[in-house]
């Protein structure tokens, strides 16, 4: 369900959430009302209402966690995108100590690396994939890196500082990919939903003699809670859809590459 929900259109996913959740609660309201008179509802009202401001602290405790908790990580995971972008052209500044020969083949393979992201990977991770090209550029770096003699000082250091880059860059790629591939978990899911059900159906037990204000409220009450499911659900494919995290991070290392490559 999450799976399917996450490939539509944010718009499509918040409309359809929403509208399931104002339909369900509102029929729920009209069949309790139709076998339970108002006025025996009505003798309930004080109870009813202590134990409605109970559950709904709770359940607005655990949707402000989740919502909270899906946005964390959607601008954790932009914050590594864009670090891990700088790392590239960290390294790409850091070859220019090597010979030649060995600087040039560290620097293709980086803007290979970078290029596959833009170009191929980020298309993929949509469905939560990885890219074999960008897999075998990253290898061929460390290769590259790895096999490197320095000989000065200077390019001692250089080497040093390189291999942690690489070290930094390759781990802030698997919490990339992790998050492109991870999913709110099932049980998440089931708790959300069900929780915004009982939440609502509290709704049910006040006797309200004006039916269709009742059924306005609970309606009212529904569609906040479908709202914050839906951006929640939206915030956990951090890689999808009009509010998707964008390569524009690789696409400015391309660029800054570009202008620090030698004549």
């Amino acid at each position: 369900m999450t799976d399917f929900l996450t490939s539509l259109p944010e718009a499509a996913l918040l409309t359809l959430v929403v509208g399931v959740a104002i339909a369900l609660s509102v029929a729920g309201l009209l069949a309790v009302r139709s076998v339970v008179p108002h006025p025996v509802l009505q003798e309930h009202n004080d109870v009813a209402g202590f134990i409605f401001a109970v559950v709904g602290v709770v359940y607005a405790v655990l949707l402000a966690f989740v919502a909270i908790a899906e946005w964390e990580n959607f601008e954790n995971l932009r914050v590594g995108v864009e670090e891990e972008a700088a790392e590239v052209v960290n390294t790409y500044r850091a070859a220019a100590a090597f010979p030649d020969a060995e600087r040039d083949a560290m620097r293709n393979s980086l803007v290979d690396y970078a290029d596959t992201i833009v170009n191929t990977e980020w298309s993929r991770m949509e469905k939560g994939e990885a890219s074999p090209d960008t897999e075998r550029e990253l290898e061929e770096i460390w290769l590259e890196v790895q096999n490197a003699d320095p000989q000065t000082a200077g390019e001692i250091n250089s080497h040093a500082a390189m291999l942690d880059d690489l070290g930094a860059l390759t781990v802030l790629r698997e919490g990339r990919l992790d998050g492109a591939s991870a999913v709110m978990p099932d049980v998440m899911v089931v708790v959300l939903v069900l929780g915004g059900a009982i939440t609502v159906a509290y709704t049910y037990l006040y006797g309200v003699r004006n039916t269709i204000g009742q059924a306005a409220m609970t309606a009212a009450l529904a569609g906040i809670i479908g709202l914050v499911v839906g951006l929640a659900i939206i915030m956990d494919a951090p890689f999808r859809g009009s509010t998707a995290i964008e390569p524009t991070a690789f696409e400015n290392a391309l660029e800054a590459m570009e202008a620090t490559a030698p004549d």
